[in-house]
C-alpha cells in the first residue's frame, strides 16, 4: 500500500507541476456492520472530470468526432466491447531501440508478436463514445500520432495531419521536433516519464498507462499522459530493477505475467532524442532542487511510524505476511 501511496504522492506533485491529474490518496480503516475488513489506501476514481481527466464529455448518443477521449494502454483490453477497444500497429510493428543507457545494448525490438499479428496489448476506450464513427476516428488518430513519434525519431522526418485529422503527411515546413510537439503533450510525457523511473512498476508495459486527448473546439489537441494507476508491482515487490539503479521505463522488460520481453513504446520511441532527453533532465533536476524526492522519502518514513500498529492488525486480518504463496507472482524473489 505504501507504494501505490508514495507513487501517487510523488505524481501529484510532479503531474500537477504542469496543471496536469494524478489521484490524491489516504488510507483509511474501513469497517463494515461494526466488523473491521482492514486497511486500504482510498483513491479517486480514474474519470472525466473537470478535476480529473479534463476532456469533454459529449452529449447522449452524440456522434461527431470533436470530443474528448480517455484512453488507456492495456493488456486487458480485448475484454471490452468492440466500441471501446482497438488495436495498435506501431508504425507498422517497426523496432525500438531500448534506452538501457549503453545505446540499446544492440538490441531491438518489435510490439507485435512474431507471428505479426495483432498485439496483445492495445487500447480501451474509458471514455462513453456512441459511434463507430468515434472509435474508428480515435483508433486511426492514435496510430497516427505514434507514427509521427516515430517517423520523427527514427527517420528523422515531420509528418503532419490533414485538416480533418484523419490523414498524415511529410512536410518540409518544420522540423520532425515540431511535429511531434504539434500533437503531443510532451511534459506530460517526460513527467510520466519520470514518474515511471522512479516506480520501475513491473506493468509499465503491460497496463494501467492512461493517456488523454480532447478534439472540441475550445481544446489544444494534443495526446496528453496523466492518471498514473496500480503501482502494486513497483519498488522491487516484484523482480524488476530491484536495486533501483541503471534505466527501466524505456528500456526491455519481462512480461508481468509470462516474462517474455516487452517495452513501452511510448516511452521508448523518443527517448533517444536529444531534445526530449534534454526536458526530462531539466525536470529531474526541477523536481530534485524543489523536494519533490525528499518530501516522498519523507512520507513513507512517517507512514511507516504512525501507522505501524494499523499495519500490524491488517497483517493479522489477512494473514498476508504469512500466506504470500497465494499472490506469490506479485513479489520478488526475496520477500517470499
Amino acid at each position: 500500500m505504501l507504494r501505490n501511496k508514495a507513487v501517487l504522492y510523488a505524481a501529484r506533485q510532479i503531474l500537477g507541476s504542469d496543471g496536469l491529474y494524478a489521484s490524491d490518496s489516504d488510507f483509511v480503516q474501513v469497517e463494515l456492520n461494526g466488523k473491521y475488513i482492514g486497511l486500504y489506501l482510498l483513491a479517486e476514481m480514474q474519470q472525466e472530470s473537470d478535476n480529473r481527466i479534463n476532456v469533454s464529455k459529449p452529449g447522449k448518443d452524440y456522434k461527431g468526432t470533436d470530443i474528448g477521449y480517455f484512453l488507456e494502454y492495456d493488456g486487458y483490453f480485448d475484454n471490452e466491447d468492440d466500441l471501446h477497444k482497438f488495436h495498435l500497429d506501431f508504425a507498422d510493428n517497426a523496432p525500438l531501440i531500448p534506452f538501457d543507457g549503453k545505446g540499446g545494448s544492440g538490441r531491438k525490438i518489435k510490439c507485435l508478436n512474431k507471428a505479426g499479428g495483432p498485439a496483445e496489448i492495445g487500447i480501451s476506450i474509458k471514455s462513453e463514445i456512441y459511434s463507430q464513427e468515434q472509435h474508428d476516428f480515435i483508433g486511426n488518430y492514435v496510430n497516427n500520432i505514434y507514427r509521427i513519434m516515430y517517423e520523427a525519431a527514427y527517420n528523422h522526418k515531420a509528418f503532419v495531419f490533414d485538416e480533418e485529422n484523419k490523414n498524415i503527411s511529410e512536410s518540409s515546413d518544420i522540423t520532425p521536433q515540431q511535429a511531434v510537439e504539434n500533437v503531443v503533450d510532451i511534459d506530460s510525457l517526460a513527467d510520466m516519464y519520470i514518474i515511471s523511473e522512479l516506480a520501475c512498476d513491473a506493468d509499465v508495459a503491460w497496463s494501467s498507462f492512461y493517456l488523454d486527448v480532447d478534439l472540441s473546439p475550445d481544446h489544444r489537441k494534443k495526446l496528453t499522459f496523466e492518471a498514473p494507476w496500480d503501482f502494486d508491482s513497483s519498488m522491487g515487490n516484484r523482480p524488476r530493477c530491484e536495486d533501483g539503479t541503471g534505466f527501466y521505463a524505456a528500456n526491455i522488460v519481462p512480461d508481468p505475467d509470462q516474462g517474455r520481453d516487452s517495452i513501452n513504446p511510448w516511452f521508448a520511441v523518443l527517448a533517444y532524442e536529444d531534445w526530449y532527453q534534454d526536458i526530462i533532465k531539466e525536470k529531474w533536476t526541477e523536481f530534485y532542487d524543489t523536494g519533490v524526492f525528499t518530501r516522498v522519502c519523507q512520507m513513507v518514513e512517517s507512514d511507516k511510524d504512525v501507522l505501524e500498529d494499523e499495519f500490524q492488525k491488517n497483517y493479522r486480518k489477512w494473514h498476508n505476511d504469512i500466506l504470500k504463496d497465494e499472490f506469490g507472482f506479485e513479489l520478488a524473489e526475496e520477500e517470499l
